[in-house]
């Protein structure tokens, strides 16, 4: 009888539990109906109602779970502590459902808003329906390793195991919290603008915990079932970190108060009037409009106005017209506006304003600036008498001044606007006659750009590249002494660019290699450095006729750009440096001005002796002073130059001609031959030095493989060394050597006739520490039988004011034969292996 009596109660009890659990679900559909209302109003309000459908959903298990449960264990007191604390939680949704009314009304969000507020909850329905599914799943487990259980260590193992999971996910979530809300505490105190995002951050992990208190909770209704301590332990808990984060949300939510409705202040009593919802001031649903031509309380107006932070709502407006410049108007706090913002009369400071829905307009004497704005529509600068600074504004619409964007057409140009900066922007066109500083931010113009701008002296594009059908970029700057548009890449159209001639003009990225055509006017240095030029050789040229320096140190010079292209436009040019050549350089082009030319071959993309093509030839050049040559070149012919001073190789180039250079005394020769892969290299060196008059010395470096071997009418040449030379070359049939070098001083013991059969003759001896550097390579040569045909002919001068060849063809004639002794020596010049056997070291 008592237990039934028990029986009756607890059923009884479950009854009643479960019809509370049927108000509090009611309540929760009231209150989700209410969020979906206010979603469409209020920005933020998905976090919160993520934060109400967990909760829901926890109250939905709860109930199911309850409805379940055993009628028998005596679990009535612990039950009904957990209704209470179920109790609180629901007068905590009450609390946030109250706080929400206080933030309803004519809210900021759009069509677009909501509907993508729309896709995020039913990605949270669909999300937590999985989640609860698993949830059920993990508690059918539970239930059924309980019932199992036949020992009371395995029922206290589960129990301990549940315990762990809820006093692991209190701590957690409590320290995220108290983290966040120190940070979030600061900067609602310094009004950061970052305050929406910590609190989105603090509602994820409030989020986070209430998902694990989910899995929770339904296990705490399992564990009643063992009438454990623990139980008890883990409700209290939970009930504290719920107590946590609803406190949170209420504190932030406070924080958060607006002002709903106008905020008109044009007198002394509007003034007072606000001063006495200043608390409400950090967001006006509204217009705030400002007339301070009839107040006298500034101070207070300017403890308002600091209070602004945001203006929301569509087609809500902010009108300040400041009568006075002093004292300053302060609405330095003031981030974001939904409508239109309009600063009248005078300049106020806005200075942390960084978003405006639609368009902005100055109308005041002084300098238009807004550092921190980000985006606008239309930005319209009335009446400018001042300089104009929107470094990092995105303008979606247009701008303009008086006259506003007639097709993209802008003029700047009063006498006091002396700096231009602007971000992102509409501008195809402007004129700015006394703009002195012009910076055009980063920007795609469909339709080109072109500034006029006669007295600037810098001007500076960030970042620009042309897209649309005649996207021409076009600077006509005649002072500018700095000209930056390093980031340019390509334009559609033409770029031209006129500067002062003392401008260094450097693009550094510009790589247009297709039909672009780049003018460059006054300027007279010019550095194009990543330009790498048409493959096809036609479309890329580079009109330079003022420019003195040219630097192109990728551009390929292919044969089909240099007459209409390149070489036919640097009329002016004096120092030439040019990188990654795969055609003919000829410096004949520049006969006129040329002084310096570095010229640099590309390397061959196959390893092949078929691939090199690049070459540097001049037949004649008044100026040219110094020339350097690098690369990949299959040969370089250089006659006729009068100037010439310093000669610098290096890389590979196979044959090369040095002719009729009148001045230069010593040449820096460190280039190679070509050497391909297997079976496609070349077919040998050639080194042809001949006619330069003052050449004193010549000793290349690492000169190999030879071919042929010329050196000849160098009249003051006193040394050389050919000692790079080592290897033969077995594709090619001939080593062909050729020195007549009269000045190179050697020497020279005659032979001696036999006398007798006892006094036999002593051969001549040629003493050449010179030639001997090219002994061992001859010998070598001659004994070969890869190398078909050997010729050489080596012609020096003697300490005497003769040369080799004489006094050779002295010896020979003065030897008699006898007992059958033969002269080597057959008569100048040194032409056979006999004679080159009588070289010794000197």
């Amino acid at each position: 009888l008592g237990a039934m009596f028990v029986l009756i109660i607890l059923i009884t009890s479950c009854n009643k539990y479960a019809n509370d659990f049927q108000s509090l679900r009611d309540q929760n559909q009231a209150l989700k109906e209410q969020l979906d209302a206010l979603s469409l109003k209020v920005n933020g309000v998905a976090a919160l109602q993520t934060q109400l459908a967990s909760t829901t959903a926890q109250i939905t298990a709860l109930q199911t779970a309850v409805e379940s449960l055993p009628t028998t264990g005596g679990i009535a007191s612990q039950f009904a502590t957990l209704v209470n604390s179920l109790t609180i939680v629901s007068g905590k949704i009450d609390n946030i459902t109250t706080t929400l009314n206080l933030v309803a009304g004519n809210g900021t969000a759009t069509k677009a808003v909501v509907d993508a507020l729309t896709v995020t909850l039913n990605q949270i329905i669909s999300d937590k329906a999985a989640s609860d599914a698993a949830l059920n799943l993990k508690l059918t487990n539970l239930k059924a390793q309980l019932n199992l259980a036949s020992t009371s260590e395995q029922v206290a193992d589960i129990q301990t195991q549940i315990l762990n999971q809820i006093i692991a996910s209190s701590v957690v979530t409590t320290t995220k919290i108290t983290d966040l809300k120190t940070s979030i505490q600061t900067a609602i105190a310094n009004h950061d603008s970052n305050v929406m995002t910590l609190i989105g951050t603090l509602q994820t992990t409030v989020d986070a915990g209430n998902a694990e208190n989910v899995v929770t909770l339904s296990q705490i209704l399992t564990n009643l079932q063992t009438n454990n301590d623990a139980t008890q332990t883990s409700i209290v808990a939970l009930q504290a970190s719920l107590d946590a984060a609803n406190s949170e949300l209420a504190v932030l939510l406070a924080n958060a108060a607006m002002y709903n409705g106008d905020v008109n202040i044009s007198t002394d009593t509007d003034v007072t009037f606000y001063l006495g919802k200043l608390n409400q001031m950090g967001i006006i649903n509204g217009n705030l409009i400002v007339n301070s031509s009839s107040i006298t309380n500034v101070s207070g107006l300017n403890t308002i106005l600091p209070a602004v932070m945001a203006i929301i709502g569509p087609g809500h407006n902010v009108t300040i017209n400041a009568a006075n410049a002093t004292p300053l108007l302060l609405l330095n706090n003031l981030t974001s506006v939904r409508g239109n913002y309009t600063v009248l009369g005078h300049d106020i400071d806005d200075s942390a304003l960084n978003n405006i829905g639609e368009n902005l307009l100055y109308d005041y004497p002084g300098n238009y600036e807004l550092v921190s704005l980000a985006s606008v529509n239309d930005l319209k600068l009335a009446n400018t008498i001042g300089n104009i600074n929107f470094p990092n504004v995105t303008i979606n619409g247009h701008i303009g001044d008086n006259t506003f964007f007639a097709n993209g057409h802008v003029t700047f140009s009063a006498l006091g606007t002396h700096t231009i900066v602007l971000g992102k922007n509409g501008i195809n066109y402007l004129t700015a006659s006394n703009a002195t500083d012009i910076t055009i931010g980063s920007v795609t113009y469909s339709n080109g750009l072109t500034i006029n701008a006669s007295l600037a002296k810098n001007v500076i594009l960030s970042s620009a590249t042309g897209t649309g059908t005649g996207g021409s970029i076009i600077l006509n700057t005649p002072l500018a002494t700095t000209i930056n548009i390093n980031n340019l890449v390509s334009v559609d159209g033409v770029l031209t660019v006129t500067g002062d001639p003392s401008c260094s003009l450097w693009i550094g990225n510009w790589n247009d290699n297709t039909n672009s055509v780049v003018t460059i006017n006054s300027i007279h240095t010019v550095n194009i450095p990543s330009w790498v030029g048409s493959n096809a050789g036609t479309g890329t040229h580079l009109y330079a006729p003022d420019a003195l320096d040219v630097m192109l140190s990728s551009y390929q010079w292919l044969a089909g750009t240099i007459p209409s292209g390149v070489s036919g436009n640097l009329a002016s040019v004096v120092n030439l440096t040019l990188g990654n050549i795969i055609g003919v350089v000829d410096l004949n082009n520049y006969n006129s001005t040329l002084v310096t030319a570095n010229i640099t071959a590309a390397t061959p993309e196959l390893n092949h002796w078929s691939s090199v093509s690049a070459q540097v030839n001049t037949t004649g050049n008044d100026h040219l002073t110094n020339l350097t040559i690098a690369g990949t070149l299959q040969s370089s012919n250089l006659t006729n130059l009068p100037v010439l001073e310093n000669l610098h190789t290096t890389g590979i180039i196979n044959s090369f001609t040095l002719d009729h250079a009148a001045v230069i005394n010593n040449v820096n020769l460190g280039h190679n031959a070509f050497v391909g892969a297997s079976g496609f290299g070349g077919p040998g060196s050639d080194l042809i030095i001949t006619n330069n008059a003052k050449l004193v010395n010549l000793a290349p470096s690492s000169l190999d493989w030879m071919r042929s071997l010329t050196v000849n009418n160098n009249a003051s040449l006193i040394h050389f060394n050919f000692s790079s030379y080592h290897t033969l070359v077995y594709s090619g049939p001939i080593v062909s050597v050729s020195i007549d070098a009269p000045s190179v001083i050697g020497g020279y013991t005659p032979s001696v006739s036999p006398v007798s059969a006892g006094n036999p003759a002593i051969q001549a001896i040629i003493k050449s520490n010179d030639i001997m550097t090219l002994k061992s390579y001859i010998v070598s040569a001659l004994a070969n039988t890869h190398v078909t045909t050997t010729t050489f002919s080596i012609n020096i001068g003697i300490p005497v004011s003769t040369t080799l060849e004489t006094v050779m063809n002295t010896d020979h004639a003065s030897w008699t034969v006898l007992n059958g002794y033969t002269n080597l020596v057959t008569g100048g010049p040194l032409d056979t292996a006999n004679e080159l056997s009588l070289v010794v070291a000197q």
